[in-house]
């Protein structure tokens, strides 16, 4: 195969230059489940970017869903390249017992999976609740540790709990793979109370610190979905930026923040942008997230492995969906 041209169609690559770039495809599914649960039934969709979904069960005396999907745990078949698991629940909010509450308790393979790992999203889909289930390589291979020898599934369970919010201190993009870490100062947060945000833009695949600079969009919504802080075209230098928020009242609140493009060396990188969910509590403390380690080495975003494939392959299976 011959590579004439790598970031826009007139830059032409040097014939004489060697430019090295893996491509890894991921195939998923989408699986279409009536739910009975008090003689009544509702349509559920369960979206995996990653693979088949098989095994898919509704528990009513839990109110839990589960399934599997085909996976090989073995770290040394991912260990030397990215990867990333996403699975998307969709439920309609019709489906009270189910979608009423704004937190989820969910696993795989037994191991919980909470904090930036678990998005709930009651406002981009008016009548069904979404929920997002993110696993990088980090979380996969802190896992894999726990996995018999052997088993060749992810085995998932999800399910409503009583409300239980607290705020949040990192958050991954839905389909993007980028993360940014939320450092509140002071971490006692209060209504009428200045607070600055420190933002912390990283891959969310390797954890590694973004270099580029961040392009991005930053929006506080009310329980209810109304904007109460909007910011657009905002920049992350070197990844690094801060917020200044100030609430006028007690209550629960959603962070989104919308990545536009990352910039290197003058030349934007719109590959992996996505949308990162969050939650903030007035008033809370916030407890840092020690799972998260930034290492601050350099990103070669030309060299590195391209997952451009698995972001079109997104774009087709939601483009699939909401033609039916």
């Amino acid at each position: 195969m011959a590579l004439l041209a790598f970031d826009y169609p007139n830059e032409l690559v040097q014939t004489n230059t060697t430019i090295n770039f893996n491509s890894y495809l991921s195939v998923g599914d989408i699986y279409n489940q009536p739910i009975t649960y008090n003689s009544n039934s509702y349509n559920t969709t369960l979206i995996s970017y990653y693979d088949k979904i098989n095994n898919f069960n509704f528990d009513p005396s839990k109110v839990q869903v589960s399934w599997s999907m085909p996976f090989d745990w073995n770290p040394a078949r991912y260990k030397d390249r990215p990867i990333f698991v996403h699975e998307e629940v969709h439920i309609p909010k019709s489906f009270k017992e189910f979608s009423s509450t704004p937190t989820y308790v969910a696993s795989v393979n037994g191991n919980p999976i909470t904090g930036r790992r678990l998005i709930a999203d009651p406002y981009t889909l008016g009548d069904s609740m979404i929920v997002h289930l993110l696993l990088n390589k980090v979380d996969i291979l802190n896992m894999a540790a726990s996995v018999p020898s052997g088993k060749n599934t992810m085995d998932f369970t999800l399910a409503p709990t009583s409300a239980n919010l607290i705020t949040s201190s990192s958050m991954l993009t839905d389909f993007g793979g980028w993360g940014v870490k939320l450092g509140w100062s002071p971490t006692q947060l209060a209504a009428n109370t200045k607070n600055n945000l420190n933002l912390d833009f990283f891959d969310a695949l390797n954890e590694q610190q973004v270099i580029g600079d961040v392009n991005y969009d930053f929006k506080i919504l009310d329980h209810d979905g109304n904007t109460v802080i909007s910011q657009k075209d905002l920049t992350a230098k070197g990844g690094i930026d801060t917020q200044s928020i100030n609430l006028p009242s007690n209550g629960i609140y959603k962070i989104e923040l919308s990545i536009k493009s990352i910039v290197y060396n003058g030349i934007p990188d719109t590959t992996r942008i996505g949308l990162a969910r969050g939650d903030l509590v007035i008033p809370s403390v916030v407890i840092p997230d020690s799972s998260i380690q930034i290492n601050k080495v350099p990103e070669f975003p030309f060299a590195i492995s391209v997952l451009l494939i698995s972001t079109i392959s997104v774009i087709v299976f939601y483009r699939m969906k909401f033609r039916k």
